[in-house]
């Protein structure tokens, strides 16, 4: 089709032979030495005929190349399309739209944040792959890709609000970083089902990952070096032009809110309880969070004896420090040829679900910290597993 519209003949051949003479004749000024012809047999024109004849043929052709442009524009537009949807675009419908809309569900406390309305109505629910601590973790299908939905309660909406805000904040976007797709309202017959469609990994978490594989020494370096650049994008500051993107803590680092990838890097994921660095002033966005929330085994000894300036944003950057130290110590215990078996950190001295006063008791009364093998120091990437967690978590 295309090709018949570029192949159209614009050359346009006059009946008569005379009238071809008797224009240049005409259009040069120059007498006629033709012998004259009887009449009917040629046809003679005048100036303003012969420049209304050349103004129409130009306005033809004119024509004729805007409508070729504009066909050409809305098929490859048309084609364009297609191909967006057939990747699992959105939409492109009004009701499809991207909407501003209050995110709550009526409680009156959500945030305001940019919504899909619809991407709930476009996700197949498969299984769900996992549990956490608002809610389920579903894997789903939209526009023929897996994805990962985090479906909180009514009662998790500050959780949920929170964490979309987060991952919207400028310049979020790092291979160790989860990738977010969009925040949705489902309704049920009471209330609303709070989705977060995520990146599906189907490695899991990090801790999933080290239940059922022993590492190697390369494989080892590849998970904690890429945790230490998602965690170092998190906390610094980055300014382009009037754009910044400010520092992010975590506050809930741990091997279960650390996804695999496919290709065994890590990115982190999670981000219901992060703060942000606000501005030049150190301090930070906590003014509705309760500074003293967290998985109670990963918390900082100043989270537990209270000495820590919730004020200060570098004192949450130390808190995730202290998290990924305990990181890789899971991470070393399972490294090499004689990892050994899967173990949270303190395993030898709290019970599976420890409270405040166990830990407090632990860590800081008694000073305990993750007993490092003494076979570690046969292994290079043990001893510097090691000596790094010795520097981050003492």
């Amino acid at each position: 089709m295309m090709g018949s519209w570029l192949d159209l003949d614009c050359n346009f051949t006059l009946p008569q032979p005379s009238l071809s003479l008797s224009l240049t004749h005409t259009l040069l000024d120059l007498p006629s030495t033709a012998t004259p012809s009887p009449p009917g047999d040629s046809l003679s024109l005048s100036k303003p005929q012969v420049y209304a004849m050349a103004g129409m043929l130009g306005l033809v052709c004119v024509c004729l190349v805007v409508a070729v442009v504009v066909i050409i524009y809305v098929w490859c537009k048309r084609n364009e399309r297609h191909k967006t949807a057939s990747l699992g675009s959105l939409p492109t419908f009004e009701d499809d739209l991207l909407e501003t809309t209050n995110m709550t569900s009526g409680s009156g406390s959500g945030q305001r944040l940019l919504e899909q309305r619809t991407i709930a109505r476009q996700i197949k629910k498969i299984e769900i792959v996992g549990k956490g601590r608002y809610g389920e973790v579903w894997l789903g299908e939209w526009g023929g890709e897996s994805v990962a939905i985090k479906i909180f309660t009514s009662q998790d909406e500050d959780s949920w609000a929170r964490e979309g805000e987060v991952y919207g904040t400028y310049m979020l976007h790092h291979d160790n970083i989860a990738k977010f797709i969009a925040c949705d309202k489902r309704p049920l017959n009471l209330g609303f089902e709070l989705w977060m469609v995520m990146e599906y990994h189907h490695n899991g978490s990090l801790l999933d990952f080290l239940l059922i594989h022993s590492l190697t020494a390369y494989q080892a370096q590849r998970f904690v070096y890429s945790i230490a650049s998602g965690l170092h994008y998190l906390h610094v500051d980055i300014q382009t032009g009037a754009q910044i993107k400010p520092g992010i803590a975590h506050r809930d680092l741990k091997s279960k809110n650390i996804l695999v990838k496919s290709d065994h890097s890590c990115c982190i994921s999670d981000f219901g309880l992060a703060v942000r660095h606000v501005g030049a002033t150190g301090h930070v966005d906590i003014s509705s969070i309760n500074p003293r929330q967290g998985t109670k085994r990963y918390m900082a000894p100043e989270i537990l004896d209270g000495s820590i300036n919730y004020t200060k944003f570098d004192s949450y950057k130390m808190v995730d420090m202290y998290c990924f130290g305990l990181i890789i110590w899971e991470v070393a215990r399972r490294t090499s040829n004689r990892a050994e078996e899967y173990q949270l950190p303190y395993f030898q001295h709290v019970s599976h679900d420890p409270s405040m006063d166990d830990m407090r008791k632990v860590v800081c009364t008694d000073s305990i910290r993750p007993t490092i093998a003494s076979w570690w120091s046969e292994d290079e990437v043990n001893l510097v597993c090691a000596q790094i967690e010795m520097m981050i978590i003492t």
